[in-house]
C-alpha cells in the first residue's frame, strides 16, 4: 500500500461525564482538528450525547480512580492514510477527557441501523369475529374424517 492511499476509519470515544458541554464541544474539534491536520477527511461524524453505560468504568484523574456509570458518547468517521491513524490513537491516549475510545477500519458507505417503521395493524373486534363466524361454511365432520383418513393411507403407502 503506498503513502497515498488511504483507508476509512471509525473512531468511536466516551468522553468522562463530568466535563461541561462547552468541553464536549471542544474534544469534538480537537478530534476532528488532529484527523484534518494529519490529512484525513472527516466523512461523517454524531456529535456526543449522555449515555448509562453498562458497566462502571474507572479511570485514573489526579492519581486517584474515579468510576464512572455514564459517559459522554460519540463516533466519528474519516479517511486517512494508515501511517498517519497513530497520531490519533497517541491523541485519544493522552486525552484527559476520554474514558475509552476504539479506531476500527470501516467502510464508507453509511452502515448505521435504521429500524423499518412497523406498520399499524388493524385491530380485529368482537363485531368482524361474529360476522366471520357467520359466512363460514358449515362443516361436515364425516367429509373431514374421510379426508383425514385418505392423507393419512397415503402416507402409510409411501
Amino acid at each position: 500500500m503506498s503513502k497515498s492511499e488511504k483507508t476509512i476509519y471509525e473512531i468511536g470515544y466516551n468522553l468522562i461525564p463530568t466535563i461541561s458541554e462547552e468541553e464536549v464541544a471542544k474534544e469534538v474539534g480537537k478530534i476532528k482538528e488532529q484527523i484534518n491536520s494529519l490529512g484525513g477527511l472527516v466523512i461523517s461524524d454524531e456529535y456526543p450525547n449522555q449515555i448509562k453505560l453498562a458497566y462502571e468504568m474507572t479511570k485514573e484523574i489526579d492519581n486517584k480512580n474515579v468510576r464512572f456509570n455514564s459517559a459522554y458518547f460519540g463516533w466519528i468517521k474519516f479517511e486517512m492514510s494508515p501511517e498517519s491513524v497513530s497520531e490519533v490513537k497517541k491523541m485519544a491516549d493522552n486525552g484527559d477527557n476520554f474514558l475509552r475510545y476504539i479506531i476500527i477500519k470501516t467502510v464508507r458507505e453509511n452502515t448505521i441501523y435504521t429500524p423499518r417503521i412497523a406498520k399499524p395493524s388493524r385491530r380485529v373486534s368482537s363485531d368482524d369475529l361474529a360476522g366471520a363466524q357467520e359466512d363460514s361454511l358449515p362443516m361436515d365432520k364425516e367429509a373431514v374424517d374421510k379426508k383425514i383418513d385418505e392423507l393419512i393411507d397415503e402416507e402409510a403407502s409411501l
